[in-house]
Parts: C-alpha cells; sequence; structure tokens
C-alpha cells in the first residue's frame, strides 16, 4: 500500500540527514572545474509550444540589450529546446524569447478548460472542426514569452523554462534600478516564493491536456496554473483568448515587485479546477502554500521577499549544508532514533487514511445505509422496514426508512438501525459478526429530471461500534451520470443503478477511534484518538452480477482537519489519489453463486497500484523556527516509488527527495535541494556501504560529498575549503 511505503521512504531520507549530526570543521582541498562552453535548456509553456523559435539575447554591463544575440533554437514536440551560447557571449544577463516561426509552422496546445475559440488556422481537427478544444494544437496569432538568466559560466548547463511566470519575472527585473545578474536573480526568486515555493526556473511544466502516469506533482501545479493564465485570459470575438494582454496583465501587476492578492487568487481557483476536471487531488503542498500567503495578506499587498544573493556558488553551498546540518541535528536529538522522526505524525494521517479510504465496519454500515435508500426510492410507501435488507456480507437487523417531503427536498431518514456484519476470519470460531448502530439522514430534489449530475445531501449521520464512532453532521454527494434519469416521487421512479459513473462527497465529518488493532485483536484504547475535519471524496462504482449497487474504488480523497489525542495534536492536510481510477474494474471474477461473498480486487503483482500520497503540516521543533512539512509519495508499483520531504520556514526550504527502484529496496538515492536551487544528491545502492555523492547549482559540481570510516560527512567546495560534519 501506498502508506506502507510512505513509512519505508520517510526512514530511508530522515537516516541519511542524521548523518549531519556531529558538528563541523574547516581546511583545505583541490578539485578543478573542467570548461565547456554553457548551455541554457527548458520547455516553453503556454501550453506546450511546438516549433516555437527560441532567441537568446545578452545584456551588457549597462542593462541595454547587446545587438546580436548569443544563440537560438527550436522546441520540440514536449515544448523543450537547448541552446549552446556562442563564443560571443560575455558573461551578461541572458534573455530568452520565443516567438512563432514565420512561415507560421508554430503551435500551441490550449491548456484553457473552455477551449481555445473559433479555430481559423489549417491545423487537422479530427474532433470540433470550427473550434479549438481542450488538448487541441492551433497556431497562435501573437506569442512572444520571455524569461530570463542571471548569467552563464564555463561548463554550466542551465535550466530555465519559459513561461507566463517566467515572463513575470523578466518584466520585473526589467524594471529594477539596474538590471544585472544580480536583479534578474531576485526576480526570478521572488515570483518562486510568490507561487509557494515552486521552482520557476527549473521545474519542467507538463502538458496538463495529457498527464503522464508518475508526473511530478509539482510539475502538475506549475503546468495548472500555466493554463489558468490562458482560461482567465479576455479572448476576443472568436472566443479566442487573448495571450499577449495576459501576458502585459500580469507582468504589470508585479512590475514593481509586488502583487494584489486577487490577481493571484483568481489563478488559484482556476488551477484548482483544473485538478477538478481531471479528478485528482494538489499533492504537492504548493497551492496550500499559496493559500497561506493570501490568507496572511489580510488584503493587502503580498510582497514576496527572496533571500539576498549570496557572494559565490561555493559560500551559498556552505550556507545550504548548514540549513541542512542544524534540521537534521535537530530531527535526530527530537527523536530516539532518526527514523521516528515525524512517525507520530504520519501514524496519526495513517488512522485517517484507515477511516476514510480502509475497510472498517462503520463505512460500511453507512454505504449500506445508502444503498438500502437508493433501493428505497423505487418503493411506493412513506416507511420501510430495513430488517433482513442484505450488503456485501452484512445485513440489517432492526432499523425503518421514513420518507418525508421537506421543502423542495424528499428527506429520507434511517433510525434506529443494527447492521451486522459478518467478520469470520478463523473457522475454529464460525458465526462471528460486527454490530454496527446507524442514524442517518439523506435528501435529494423532487420531480427531477436529472441529466448529467444528481445533488443529494446528508447530514446527522451516526454509525457506532466498540471500536469507533463516525459522525457527519452535513454533507453533499454529487452522482455523476452516464444517462438521464428522472426522479419523480408521485410515481415511478425511473432509476437505472448502471447509469451512474462516479460518486463525489464532501462531508464534515467526526470520529473518535476508542479501539486498537493489536495481533488482530480489538484493545480497549486508554488514550482515544479523535478526528475532525472537511472530506472530500470520490468513488467509481461498480454493479455486481444480482443487480446490487457497490460504492466501488476509492479514486482520491482530501481530508483537511484535525487528529489528535491527550499527548499529540496535529492539524493537517491528507490526500491520496490512485492514477486513472476511473478507468480500472475488478480484476477477480464475480462469483455466480450469490451466496459467495464478493469483495472486488482492483490490485496485484501483475497490476500494481499507482497513484500519489500528500501529508502537510506544521510542526515547532526544539530551538527552530515553526516550519511547514509536506511529505509526498509517488508510486511507480507495488515496492517501488518514490517520496519528498519539504520542510519550509520563512522564505527558506529544504526539500528531502527519497528513490527506492528496487522490489527489496536494496537500491535507490537521496536527493536534498533547497529554496536556491543548490541539489545534494547521494546514491544508496547498499545501506552497508559508505555514502558519497555531489552538490551541484544549474547542473554544475560545486562540492564533493563522501562518509567518512567513523560516520561523518565530509564535503569538499570546489573554492578548496572542506567541511566535516
Amino acid at each position: 500500500m501506498l502508506k506502507d511505503r510512505l513509512f519505508k521512504l520517510i526512514i530511508s531520507v530522515i537516516a541519511i540527514s542524521a548523518l549531519g549530526a556531529c558538528g563541523g570543521s574547516s581546511s583545505s582541498d583541490d578539485s578543478p572545474v573542467e570548461a565547456s562552453k554553457p548551455v541554457v535548456g527548458g520547455t516553453a509553456a503556454k501550453g506546450i509550444i511546438i516549433g516555437g523559435i527560441v532567441t537568446a539575447n545578452e545584456f551588457g554591463s549597462d542593462g541595454i540589450v547587446l545587438p546580436d544575440s548569443v544563440g537560438s533554437a527550436v522546441t520540440g514536440q514536449d515544448g523543450s529546446y537547448q541552446i549552446t551560447l556562442d563564443e560571443t557571449y560575455a558573461g551578461g544577463p541572458i534573455e530568452l524569447i520565443i516567438n512563432s516561426a514565420t512561415d507560421g509552422s508554430t503551435t500551441m496546445v490550449c491548456d484553457a478548460l473552455g477551449g481555445c475559440g473559433t479555430r481559423s488556422d489549417d491545423v487537422v481537427d479530427s474532433q470540433n472542426a470550427n473550434t479549438v478544444d481542450f488538448g487541441e494544437q492551433y497556431k497562435p496569432t501573437s506569442l512572444e514569452m520571455r524569461a530570463m538568466v542571471p548569467d552563464a559560466e564555463d561548463g554550466e548547463t542551465i535550466k530555465m523554462q519559459i513561461t507566463p511566470f517566467t515572463h513575470m519575472a523578466a518584466e520585473r527585473a526589467k524594471n529594477a534600478v539596474t538590471l544585472n545578474s544580480t536583479a534578474v536573480a531576485e526576480a526570478n526568486r521572488a515570483v518562486s516564493v510568490l507561487l509557494g515555493g515552486l521552482d520557476i526556473q527549473r521545474t519542467i511544466p507538463i502538458d496538463i491536456t495529457n498527464i503522464p502516469v508518475g508526473a511530478d506533482p509539482r510539475s502538475i501545479a506549475y503546468a495548472a496554473m500555466v493554463g489558468a493564465v490562458l482560461e482567465n485570459a479576455d479572448a476576443d470575438g472568436a472566443g479566442v483568448p487573448n495571450l499577449a494582454t495576459a501576458l502585459s496583465i500580469l507582468a504589470g501587476e508585479f512590475s514593481d515587485g509586488r502583487i494584489e492578492p486577487a490577481v493571484v487568487g483568481a489563478i488559484i481557483d482556476t488551477t484548482n479546477d483544473y485538478y477538478v476536471a481531471e479528478g485528482i487531488v494538489d499533492t504537492s503542498g504548493v497551492l496550500s502554500n499559496i493559500e497561506n500567503t493570501i490568507e496572511d495578506s489580510n488584503g493587502g499587498l503580498i510582497v514576496p521577499n527572496p533571500n539576498p544573493i549570496l557572494d559565490s556558488d561555493a559560500a551559498s553551498a556552505r550556507a545550504f549544508i548548514a540549513d541542512f546540518n542544524t534540521w537534521s541535528s535537530v530531527i535526530a536529538m527530537e527523536t530516539d532514533t532518526p527514523s521516528e522522526a515525524f512517525q507520530e505524525q504520519l501514524e496519526l494521517a495513517a488512522e485517517v487514511n484507515d477511516l476514510v479510504a480502509g475497510n472498517n465496519y462503520e463505512i460500511t454500515a453507512i454505504e449500506a445505509g445508502l444503498e438500502a435508500i437508493l433501493q428505497f426510492i423505487d418503493v411506493e410507501t412513506n416507511t420501510i422496514s430495513l430488517v433482513d435488507f442484505e450488503f456485501g456480507q452484512g445485513v440489517f437487523s432492526a432499523g425503518t426508512i421514513t420518507e418525508a417531503d421537506v421543502n423542495e427536498t424528499t428527506e429520507y431518514r434511517i433510525a434506529n438501525a443494527e447492521f451486522v456484519i459478518a467478520t469470520d476470519t478463523d473457522p475454529e470460531i464460525p458465526d462471528q459478526s460486527e454490530t454496527v448502530s446507524l442514524d442517518m439522514v439523506l435528501f435529494s430534489p423532487r420531480n427531477t429530471a436529472i441529466t448529467e449530475r444528481l445533488e443529494l445531501g446528508v447530514k446527522n449521520i451516526k454509525a457506532v461500534t466498540s471500536a469507533r464512532e463516525i459522525r457527519i453532521d452535513a454533507g453533499t454527494i454529487t452522482v455523476t451520470l452516464a444517462d438521464e434519469i428522472t426522479i419523480d416521487f408521485s410515481g415511478d421512479t425511473d432509476y437505472d443503478e448502471s447509469t451512474i459513473e462516479r460518486i463525489d462527497f464532501e462531508l464534515n465529518l467526526s470520529a473518535t477511534i476508542n479501539q486498537t488493532l493489536e495481533e488482530n485483536i480489538l484493545v480497549q484504547d486508554p488514550n482515544p484518538t479523535s478526528v475532525r475535519g472537511a472530506l472530500e471524496l470520490t468513488t467509481y462504482p461498480y454493479n455486481t452480477l444480482d443487480g446490487d449497487f457497490d460504492v466501488g474504488l476509492v479514486g482520491s480523497f482530501l481530508f483537511e482537519g484535525e487528529v489528535g489525542d491527550e499527548t499529540e495534536s496535529l492539524t493537517f492536510e491528507l490526500s491520496a489519489s490512485v492514477t486513472d481510477a476511473h478507468l480500472l474494474e475488478p480484476l477477480n471474477a464475480e462469483p455466480v453463486d450469490e451466496s459467495t461473498y464478493y469483495e472486488p480486487v482492483y490490485f496485484d503483482d501483475d497490476h500494481p497500484l499507482l497513484g500519489t500520497v500528500g501529508l502537510h503540516f506544521t510542526l515547532q521543533l526544539a530551538e527552530l523556527p515553526e516550519a511547514r512539512i509536506s511529505l509526498v509519495s509517488n508510486s511507480t508499483a507495488l515496492d517501488q516509488g518514490n517520496i519528498d520531504l519539504t520542510i519550509a520556514y520563512g522564505a527558506r526550504r529544504l526539500v528531502f527527495k527519497a528513490s527506492n527502484d528496487t522490489a527489496d529496496g536494496e537500491r535507490g538515492a537521496i536527493i536534498i535541494t533547497n529554496q536556491d536551487g543548490f541539489v545534494l544528491e547521494m546514491d544508496v545502492d547498499n545501506p552497508e556501504d559508505l555514502i558519497s555523492g555531489t552538490i551541484t547549482f544549474n547542473d554544475k559540481v560545486v562540492a564533493n560529498v563522501n562518509e567518512t570510516s567513523n560516520g561523518r560527512l565530509r564535503v569538499a567546495y570546489v573554492d578548496g575549503q572542506v567541511d566535516l560534519f
């Protein structure tokens, strides 16, 4: 399971970070750097730009662009480009400009959810020939977008994307008192800070219209925000978004390094629409960081404050290592073993994960209640007994459903219900069961023809066992339909469960977990866990052979709330999503014998679970500033995947990346980065071997890192200095 791998990989991350817990000293060493022409490359996206011309221009010491370009390239099918700067480049700031090719061959992927207006070009359109739909290519009538690189040295390979946000930073740099390398670097970093710490220079914006399996959550967030710029742009009479005007307005709003919260808020609101449309949740932490910035502004201007530029790459690398050493030392001291860092938070989050997506009896009883109500829609009576109504391995032994018209809705109330679930796990002890007490209310519109979505409401749900009590105070259930249904309570209801494609739940949920599972036996917990918050949940239902309906596979969920007990409390966001959940079918055949219980299986060794899990919370450790902790796990197979741990405090951040690329967990890598783009990368081929790696900046090695035989970390910088930790 994703949760299990999250525990496994975070142990690897913290175990490596604990190497920096032993103090430091300095001496001398030499490390040569090989010279070659600088290379600049990245992706041009608004959406993905294919066949665009990227030109590199240099600015002189007077802040004026020099007359001759220093290189050019054409973007590929994925929007990527690469320029090797020519011999005339003299070391100044570089402006990258992308334009359409003069022969009219440049195309751009429409990444506006609402489409890009009436088609007026000669691009072959196999669908709606007269309109440019989301995901289709078209020829932009006007294309000019910019990015700026502070400078480049021989031997560097510099990553620089070209997007509306790099354009925003480039225009900000041009408004500085002096246009120099410092102004460019500060502008790029200011926009990165504004966008929740997303690195606008190095993070690759993917094609948001065709998200690949296992895509980096930060790349998804970047691409969705890029798309939001076009979606929010003014359109001409043919409905074509005006990109030039949108870029000009965006850059103008930030020309003095300040911006109105409403401008950023509009982008984030639209960005969230992309996640809803794709049926996924943001696990990067970027959007929540931006939302926190908007909230903290209290309606005033947002003024992102990047760190001052340090004197040299080596000095910057030393500051990076100092941050790393400080945090890893305190994390190690706060726990008995390095692997216990954040363990309490992870365990609390695991409680919520099991509560939402796990197979617990209370949730099963609520599902049974919903199914009973859906079946009751076709019964022409105001009251019906629930006794003997079966669902899965359970059956109601008591309770009633009553129907009443309340204003414009019909309300169904389950009262005094007892749902008995068979729990036979030991053949020597047959007829084991668990009883859930259930009360709930569901309400729906009356006498209504529904063509796309059926909006239902729930309230006052209470499901209780000896293990836990779950309450849902209020919420909505949105049922997406493939075919029209008619709700008509004055006569027969035309209702076919096979028309249901997906179900979205938005619930205000609380729970008290009174028992824990120890050696497969429920034991009363002297310190019960309580959970309260807002839950968004999407499932993809299926129909059994006998016509029963099941809410099916949980495709994604997002829980924002608080979980805790008497000793630990955590306000957090927990999210998870399964890749292509809407396309998955049960792997196991349903038995023809209706008396045999059927539990659909969606994953096995040959069909691994793919998806992401994200956990975000705030933490205060001794002698350190309050920090925002983000854990993001990305699955690529049952036992393989990666995890990101981000520690953000003020304008600074450390990102720990652990990858496990073998089923036995014996080989992988640890990558640690900071807000300035410095990267510490260490290979872990065998846990018994000494660790070695490098610190790079703009893909140039600035230090070599080795673990010594006595367990210390030796960092040798290119300026000849050495630190031991």
